[in-house]
């Protein structure tokens, strides 16, 4: 739910078609649902990359679950700050 979100972020968009048009304006508006932590080793793979058929001679990392309702940042651990 929108009011008990971590996180409520926006954007604002102006176009204008041609010289002489009213530009036209309109804001998206999203918030944060659900925080996770997950493993790296659940939502990355290694894998060959494929441009227009050949394979990549070294691998690369993929993320396992793609989807433009979900997005990832990765984080290193600060082992200094850890009490145990």
């Amino acid at each position: 739910m929108k009011d008990e979100s971590p996180f409520i972020f926006s954007n604002r968009i102006t176009y204008r078609v041609g010289e002489s048009a009213e530009p036209v304006q309109f804001e998206n508006e999203f918030y944060v649902s659900e925080i996770t932590n997950y493993p790296r080793k659940e939502v990355v793979k290694e894998d060959f990359d494929k441009f227009c058929g050949e394979k990549s001679e070294e691998k690369y990392e993929f993320f396992k679950i793609k989807s433009p309702d979900r997005f990832y940042i990765m984080y290193l651990k600060n082992f200094q700050d850890t009490k145990h």
